[in-house]
């Protein structure tokens, strides 16, 4: 991601999602005015982590669990390659088979 300003932040999140969907953020002032989708936010910034449905923990463990693959099994990713990386990781620990062996090729 080049920059972490409202437009680019909000295209990042408009581009995949569907409209009518519900996003869950963290209150930073990019996210906010997305049209056309429910928003729900936590306030990390006071120390809030849950509110309701909205957490953003979810997320935070799968980059985790992405960077410990990159140590632990890939050693090395590229640019080009990063899209699959994240494809085999949300896969395999989404049907909850992740090993050290689920290495993808490139």
């Amino acid at each position: 991601m080049e920059d972490a300003s409202g437009p680019t932040l909000k295209q990042f999140v408009y581009n995949p999602t569907e409209i009518g969907a519900t996003v869950y953020t963290d209150d930073a002032t990019a996210y906010k005015g997305m049209i056309g989708m429910e928003h729900e936010t936590v306030k990390h910034s006071v120390g809030e982590w849950v509110n309701g449905m909205a957490h953003t923990s979810g997320l935070k463990s799968f980059w985790v669990t992405l960077k410990r693959a990159y140590h632990g099994v890939y050693h090395k990713m590229s640019a080009k390659h990063l899209q699959r990386y994240v494809q085999q990781l949300r896969k395999s620990t989404t049907s909850g088979t992740w090993t050290r062996s689920n290495k993808c090729s490139t």
